[in-house]
């Protein structure tokens, strides 16, 4: 699970959502600021859905597989055969299997979460969750290639995201007539 933290952002635009949610007594549950986390956790998800469908296909952000992994699975595609961790990711998969975003003060806690067993550990009688197996991929160990998932937004995600912060605080001042 990675933090989108505020110290990776420009935190302007979240100091004036918050002047204006106390200058017009909103609270932090007004529907506009829920649908303002629902569209940035969106914006992050598409940032790492898009890369991770792009690494998984071998664009060189992952270590490659093994030949012998290759064989076995009769595809190059990487973190792919079941697709469970990458559906956790989509932006338009809200809830899906293994999915976590929550709300933590003014950022978000984006990743995976919850005690969903994944599928290829179910068919081999183990209870090994989809965040685990997200986790185990994410730090790598022994023979596991590190192949991180959850990463720090780039520049282009931290402006949409800013640029959804100030449409949110545009909608709350019309609204309160500050």
């Amino acid at each position: 699970m990675a933090k989108i933290k505020n110290s990776l952002v420009n935190v302007n635009p979240i100091r004036k959502l918050n002047k204006v949610l106390q200058l017009g007594n909103v609270q932090n549950n007004h529907p506009r600021v829920v649908t303002m986390y629902k569209n940035w956790t969106k914006i992050y998800r598409k940032f790492i859905h898009d890369r991770f469908r792009s690494a998984s296909q071998g664009d060189g952000t992952w270590p490659s597989l093994s030949a012998r992994t290759i064989a076995r699975k009769k595809s190059a595609l990487i973190l792919i055969e079941t697709r469970s961790l990458i559906n956790a990711v989509d932006p338009e998969l809200y809830n899906a299997p293994g999915s976590f975003a929550r709300r933590n003060g003014n950022g978000l806690l984006v990743g995976y979460g919850g005690d969903i067993v994944h599928p290829t550990a179910a068919k081999n009688g183990r209870a090994t969750s989809i965040a685990e197996v997200a986790e185990f991929h994410q730090a790598g160990s022994g023979k596991l290639p590190q192949r991180k998932i959850i990463v720090a937004p780039d520049r282009a995600t931290i402006d949409l995201v800013a640029a959804e912060i100030g449409a949110a605080t545009r909608d709350l001042i019309k609204e309160v007539g500050i």
